[in-house]
């Protein structure tokens, strides 16, 4: 644990009480005096941890393939750790450092998606490469994170990449490295909108702000100084004023995961727009930047290779952006309307009580006709089980204050605690939706064909992008067709056609 904190005291302090023939002991010695730059004594760490795993590789390798993967492991991490001292040696030698980290990008691909074992391999690397230079890789790490549900490892990680090109950036700005001009031109902007960050809050972003007691264990704290931190609070001001569009795109879907979904929903548009205006491009006619894009790529085709690629990377991620745009509106707008027909059928007037577009009380209830079809719905619960034989399952004693109380958050489920704050999620969830789909209002099927509209012009040969547009074209026919008796012919003009012909 001292060692994924980066806490470099704490682990030593660790290290004094395990036992001299510990695997884990040799290791963290290798560690650290790597970390040091006493090569030496870590080629002897490294080589006593390799002879002390040597009996129970040849156990773990024969019993299974799962029980010698993780054997497997260790040896690689011991190699890296090798590499990461060749590559400090290699002061000048950049061909030698290029190669290095080429060779670390391509054995991620043989590597079992497991956040641990990513999260030991990124350790050793960090000591000599800074995650914002390898920003595909920590990017592909937070969305393993996010996708098995360890948002807490995944908004540590984010609070490194932030603060990595915070630091980065003020190294821009200071000269401190010769950089190109496109990436000058990135820090003088970080820069300016840090300034009018700080101006905002009326004074700079340090101390309680973007406190920090950790120490990193890598090469951007290797003068042993603790970094800038970002808390919780600070989190989405930080990523408005990143250079990283990917950075950003990744950080929007965790926090849609994360359940902060109206404010990754409106961050999302705000950078879908800014990203737009900076290349003349508009999603309510695409078609006529398509045409630019063509001529800008001829244009280019006898210039840098690099610029044309950058270019072409920012159109692709771009589409991303309004690609999950569209997705989390299908979202919306379906989570909005079960929730309103939820409160039909419950009979609880619908929307007699909500706002208008924009309103922010939108579920705002009664609170005693809530309590009623709770206690209701407890009866009807109770006597099925006794239908079935089933036991009463025991109320906690909170469950009883509640009810005797009047409150309105009383459990649904017969009292039990454990799933109050599953329920408070997924009602919060329908909130945000709600607001968004009513925010929206009628243009909210519009706004998700434009969303696809612009993904497959921004990224032509993205069929993903392509398949989705066509089914939403085929779904708003069939939506119509159901509403009508007949289908006139601008519809048929205006969903039928571009859902075969795109």
């Amino acid at each position: 644990m001292a060692w994924a904190m980066g806490d470099i005291e704490r682990m030593e302090v660790y290290l004094s009480v395990l036992p001299n023939r510990s695997q884990d002991k040799s290791f963290c010695k290798g560690l650290l005096a790597v970390y040091r730059n006493q090569f030496e004594e870590a080629a002897s760490y490294i080589h006593d941890a390799r002879m002390e795993m040597k009996d129970d590789l040849v156990s773990h390798v024969t019993e299974s393939y799962s029980r010698g993967y993780s054997q497997i492991f260790r040896c690689q991490l011991l190699t890296e750790l090798e590499e990461v001292m060749a590559y400090k040696t290699a002061h000048d030698d950049k061909e030698r450092q290029v190669a290095i980290t080429s060779t670390w990008r391509k054995r991620l691909d043989g590597i079992q998606e497991d956040v641990g074992m990513w999260q030991k391999l990124l350790r050793v690397r960090s000591m000599v490469l800074r995650p914002i230079l390898d920003l595909d890789t920590w990017i592909k790490y937070v969305n393993m994170c996010r996708k098995s549900d360890s948002m807490k490892i995944a908004r540590h990680a984010i609070h490194q990449l932030l603060e990595d090109e915070t630091k980065y950036m003020e190294e821009i700005n200071r000269g401190e490295f010769d950089v190109p001009q496109k990436l000058a031109i990135q820090a003088q902007e970080y820069a300016r909108l840090k300034s009018q960050l700080h101006q905002s809050r009326r004074g700079p972003i340090t101390g309680s702000h973007w406190d920090s007691r950790e120490r990193r264990f890598s090469a951007s704290s290797a003068n042993g100084q603790v970094p800038v931190s970002f808390d919780h609070s600070s989190l989405d001001a930080a990523i408005q004023i990143s250079q990283q569009p990917a950075l950003v795109y990744m950080y929007l879907k965790f926090k849609w995961a994360n359940e902060e979904r109206r404010e990754a929903f409106q961050m999302l548009e705000m950078f879908a727009n800014n990203y737009s205006s900076k290349i003349g491009f508009d999603p309510r006619n695409p078609n006529l930047f398509a045409d630019q894009i063509d001529a800008h790529m001829l244009a280019n085709a006898s210039g840098s290779q690099a610029d044309v690629a950058d270019d072409t990377r920012m159109y692709r991620l771009l589409a991303r952006f309004y690609f999950k745009r569209a997705e989390w509106l299908s979202t919306i707008q379906q989570t909005a309307t079960l929730a309103q027909e939820a409160r039909q059928k419950s009979g609880l007037g619908g929307g007699s009580n909500l706002g208008g577009p924009g309103d922010i009380s939108l579920y705002s209830m009664n609170q005693q006709a809530l309590i009623q079809q709770q206690q209701q719905q407890q009866q009807r619960m109770s006597s099925r089980r006794e239908s079935i034989g089933v036991r009463r399952p025991r109320k906690s004693i909170s469950s009883y204050n509640a009810s005797a109380n009047g409150a309105a958050n009383l459990p649904a489920n017969g009292g039990d605690d454990e799933n109050c704050d599953e329920d408070h999620d997924e009602s919060q969830t329908a909130k945000d939706a709600d607001f968004i789909f009513r925010l929206k209002g009628d243009r909210i099927n519009e706004s998700i064909l434009e969303s696809y509209r612009a993904a497959t012009v921004l990224d032509s040969k993205w069929y993903k992008a392509w398949h989705l547009l066509a089914l939403r074209h085929y779904h708003e026919t069939q939506r119509y067709d159901m509403e009508h008796a007949t289908v006139p012919e601008d519809i048929i003009e205006k969903h039928v056609v571009p859902a075969v012909h795109g």
